[in-house]
């Protein structure tokens, strides 16, 4: 009967005698829980109860069914225990994003400043910091006079400069989403290294918003994308007048750029 403990009885049925049998199904019964992973804590109404597996004596009726297991999602679900199947299993999703970690890991970038480096960051409760180091592609052949004076007191001379590296820091917070990913708006700043084979040495500092996507793979691996743009905050006075008229060297610290790359988590 629906919501009773199931009775089993063993009847000894004889010719020409009757017999009369009276059962009383019970309202209660032993009821078994059990989850995936096993060991899981289970709270009924908000009382532990033991962890998986176990029985408990209960009557039917609607409960707050609660898991917890280390690396896994918590469990919550208002359930209907019927005596009468007496057997109650949950399934608990792989938690493979946690608010807490550190990461490290390889991007290449590509947009207004095409290059490639290393990450390196941690997730203290959902707030984020992270530092960046980045090797530039770029170089520029120009014809200039490096002090601002004019020809008489410094001549004009032709000279290769190479973006040589791009360094910085970010800071942001994240919000997990589901059990696999991770959206973090970041602010930051950018340090932009150029030097030139005559000895010439110029910089810029931009500042940088942006949003990093991230996917966990598996329990220590992910992919991460981020969208983010560059805005000017200071440079050498050099830079500043070479910028002025070569395109390539204002995008190596100014513009939309995206990275993409993988990170291990720990």
């Amino acid at each position: 009967m629906a919501n009773r403990k199931p009775e089993v009885r063993e009847v000894n049925i004889m010719e020409g005698k009757e017999e009369q049998l009276n059962v009383e199904l019970s309202s209660t019964a032993l009821i078994s829980f059990s989850s995936t992973p096993r060991g899981a804590s289970v709270l009924i109404d908000g009382t532990l109860e033991g962890t998986t597996p176990f029985t408990k004596e209960m009557a039917s009726g609607n409960y707050d069914i609660q898991g917890r297991a280390y690396g896994y999602r918590p469990f919550r679900r208002k359930m209907y225990i019927d005596v009468a199947k007496p057997e109650v299993h949950f399934k608990m999703s792989r938690q493979l994003m946690k608010r807490s970690a550190f990461y490290f890991g390889a991007d290449g970038q590509f947009g207004a400043l095409a290059a490639m480096g290393g990450t390196m960051g941690f997730y203290a409760g959902n707030v984020n910091v992270e530092a960046f180091y980045m090797k530039g592609f770029g170089k520029e052949t120009v014809f200039w006079n490096s002090t601002g004076e004019n020809e008489q007191a410094a001549p004009w001379t032709e000279e290769e400069l190479k973006l040589k590296f791009i360094v910085g820091g970010k800071a942001g917070y994240g919000f997990i989403l589901g059990t696999r990913f991770r959206m973090t708006p970041q602010v930051g700043c950018s340090y932009v290294g150029v030097e030139g084979n005559n000895g010439t040495s110029l910089y810029a500092l931009s500042g940088t918003a942006g949003l990093r996507l991230e996917a966990a793979c598996t329990s220590h691996v992910g992919i991460s994308l981020t969208p983010e743009y560059a805005f000017k905050l200071a440079e050498a006075d050099g830079y500043k007048l070479l910028s002025s008229v070569v395109p390539a060297m204002k995008d190596w610290s100014e513009g939309f750029n995206c990275k993409i790359g993988v990170y291990f988590f720990f």
